[in-house]
């Protein structure tokens, strides 16, 4: 029997040597001729040899063109199944609407360039990058893109990085023709940065800037006054939103100037000024129609002179570096919806925030913070914020408890201060038969860092946060017919909660059983 093959199971071809028989074998091994009987049946062999041979040869090729012919189908049918797979492929499904939708994810929108603090890591004339490489991809993605105007709708025009490209004029003055052509009529999102001393105004593209300002409906210029100043003139009907950066390389005579390019946007509602509080003095807005109002500064003069303008804000967001300016009366504004601010004391003296819903405050590590002994009750606010270590005094963590205990309406809590003392914890717990703090908390979140503290009091106050009865640290758990409201318990950037003691371990257990527990 002839050996099988222990990889692919075909039977081995024997070794020469084993086809002979032994005297065969014998004989080879001598030089002497074999017996008289032994030599009918050798001559039969070479007689009837050749013939078997080409049997043989007749049947290895027959055999190696059916190898052939499967192995031509084998592939055949590799490339109907690809096929059939690419054909059937999900995105070919796909309707040009949910295309449409897929391809707005590729490019920038309003709150990228919101967020962006003035720069951008890409330009929308870059033609290696969105929307562009979509019309490069097949026929039916080059129709969806540009039959969807939208698409082409944020202008991203950093003079500043085709400078350091080498990228020409005319380069920047085509593409921007071809992408304003394929927004069409939308609405525009329009990013422009350029350098302190180099006009915009010169730019071959400023015309076409120039004339597409009545669809600018956002706007965040990185510029100096100089350059806003020469688009004057224009009206920006559609004009909603505008964050101006006045840099701080910008020549001393054009900080001082004033710019009255933006006093007709009738539809403006929302201005934010980056870096200082000069571009409250140089612009020249329609204050009294704005409903979000954020400044970078808020404790310049000119930052205070604009509030005292702002009748209809609802959202207002102020940082304050220092502590030189103060308005000589409290400035009312009753129907202020959302505020972050970057001082506690100063906001309350200065304003009356009775309308708040949202509250957002925070400050350097280094400042020293004292929360307001008579801080007005804020019946409406329902989001707090706080980023900043107030908590390192008796009398400030006094002062919260009790600004706490008269702002019933929190439902999301947010606590950066680096460690949480017991007193505080202890008067966030909610105990029978008292005026409790807190009351519709559903969310505290610990951010930007696991704060500091002392397991049991933090337990108690969790517990008494789900809980009938929080004795002797027992769970016993609250049951209703109702469905309780989620709660939370958030913590960003940091690992899992670890205790050391047994009892601990077990008791933030069951806690979690009951909460929330998120790791941000």
């Amino acid at each position: 029997m002839p050996d099988c093959c222990g990889f692919c199971g075909i039977d081995s071809v024997p070794d020469q040597q084993a086809l002979r028989s032994a005297r065969v074998a014998e004989l080879l091994r001598q030089n002497g001729p074999p017996l008289e009987t032994e030599k009918p049946a050798l001559l039969a062999t070479i007689a009837d040899g050749p013939g078997k041979l080409s049997d043989l040869e007749k049947k290895i090729a027959e055999a190696r063109q059916v190898l052939e012919g499967l192995l031509c189908e084998r592939e055949l049918v590799k490339v109907q199944l690809a096929d059939a797979k690419m054909l059937l492929h999900p995105l070919r499904l796909l309707s040009d609407e949910i295309l449409r939708e897929i391809f707005s994810l590729c490019v920038h929108n309003w709150e990228d360039i919101r967020t962006s603090f003035g720069r951008l890591s890409a330009e929308s004339l870059d033609p290696r990058r969105p929307p562009w490489t979509l019309t490069r991809v097949s026929h039916k993605w080059r129709d969806v893109a540009l039959s969807s105007p939208r698409l082409w709708s944020t202008v991203i025009f950093d003079s500043c990085h085709y400078s350091k490209l080498n990228i020409t004029k005319r380069i920047c003055l085509f593409r921007l023709s071809t992408q304003l052509a394929r927004s069409r009529e939308c609405d525009l999102t329009v990013f422009i940065r350029s350098r302190p001393l180099s006009g915009l105004h010169h730019h071959p593209a400023f015309a076409l800037l120039e004339a597409s300002t009545y669809r600018w409906k956002s706007l965040y210029a990185n510029m100096p006054p100089r350059s806003l100043a020469a688009f004057s003139g224009n009206t920006f009907p559609r004009l909603c939103d505008l964050i101006v950066k006045v840099k701080s390389g910008s020549p001393p005579a054009q900080r001082s100037m004033i710019v009255d390019t933006f006093e007709s946007a009738l539809s403006l509602r929302t201005f934010c000024a980056v870096w200082d509080a000069d571009s409250c003095r140089i612009f020249r807005l329609p204050w009294s129609s704005l409903t979000s109002y954020t400044c970078a500064d808020a404790s310049s003069n000119n930052s205070w002179v604009v509030m005292e303008r702002l009748t209809s804000v609802h959202r207002l967001s102020l940082s304050f570096r220092t502590s030189t300016a103060s308005p000589h009366d409290p400035i009312s504004m009753p129907e202020r919806e959302d505020s972050s601010s970057g001082t506690i004391s100063r906001v309350f003296d200065s304003l009356v925030l009775s309308s708040l819903t949202f509250l957002d405050i925070k400050f350097p590590k280094d400042r020293v913070v004292h929360f307001p002994k008579s801080a007005a009750p804020l019946i409406h606010l329902s989001k707090l914020g706080l980023d900043c270590d107030f908590l390192h005094d008796q009398e400030n963590v006094t002062n919260f408890i009790e600004f706490l205990r008269t702002t019933t309406r929190i439902a999301d809590l947010r606590l950066g201060a680096p460690t949480l003392p017991d007193s505080l914890l202890i008067g966030m717990t909610i105990v029978a038969d008292q005026t409790n703090v807190l009351p519709s908390l559903r969310k505290l979140r610990f951010s930007p860092g696991l704060p500091s503290f002392n397991a049991v009091p933090f337990f108690r106050m969790l517990e008494s946060r789900y809980k009938s009865d929080a004795a002797a640290g027992k769970v016993k758990k609250e049951r209703k017919i109702t469905q309780r409201p989620d709660q939370e318990l958030r913590s960003k950037r940091v690992h899992k909660l670890s205790f050391d003691k047994a009892e601990e371990i077990m008791r933030w257990d069951d806690i979690c059983d009951e909460l929330k527990v998120v790791y941000e």
